[in-house]
């Protein structure tokens, strides 16, 4: 991926990340140094370990599109579309939905997109949450005999119901 995407906007925070820019501390020392002297940035956070770069600003002094065009200058990337998977800006919200079902949604997107890194897209979040209720449905009714005090088969509707919720999409 020679890209750049931006995980992650909203007025006076900005994070970006690229599987370039991973293990790649002498760029990220660029980078962080030439953002920070941005009129209007408070705080810039860089992560080898996981190529990404967090900025903390003051919307009214400055604004993101000249920190990516920095960003662009020093890394040599290319911004990935804003279409792609993984990606969501305050400026794609509907009006329908409100800001803090947005930063849940980004927060749960942030932990499905590592998941789904560690094990290779391999699994993800719509995979595991039902095969742990599946799991623990299991756990419950061999230790509680057969009539436990929470009905062992609920874990096993939530963990179809779940699996069906997430996987929407995919079935389609």
């Amino acid at each position: 991926m020679m890209s750049l995407q931006i995980v992650h906007s909203i007025p006076g925070r900005l994070r970006i990340k690229s599987s370039n820019l991973q293990n790649n501390a002498d760029i990220l020392t660029r980078i962080k140094e030439i953002i920070a002297s941005i009129d209007g940035v408070n705080e810039v956070h860089t992560s080898p370990i996981t190529g990404s770069v967090l900025t903390i600003y003051d919307p009214e002094r400055t604004g993101k599109d000249m920190m990516i065009k920095k960003i662009l200058e020093v890394s040599g990337l290319k911004l990935a579309s804003p279409t792609s998977r993984g990606i969501r800006s305050v400026e794609h919200v509907t009006p329908e939905e409100p800001y803090l079902t947005q930063a849940t949604m980004d927060f749960i997107h942030s932990i499905n997109n590592n998941i789904l890194s560690l094990t290779r897209g391999y699994m993800g979040l719509g995979y595991l949450i039902p095969l742990f209720l599946f799991t623990y449905g299991t756990i419950k009714l061999v230790r509680q005999g057969p009539i436990p005090a929470v009905p062992w088969y609920l874990f096993y509707w939530w963990s179809f119901r779940t699996f069906i919720i997430l996987n929407r999409q995919s079935m389609q």
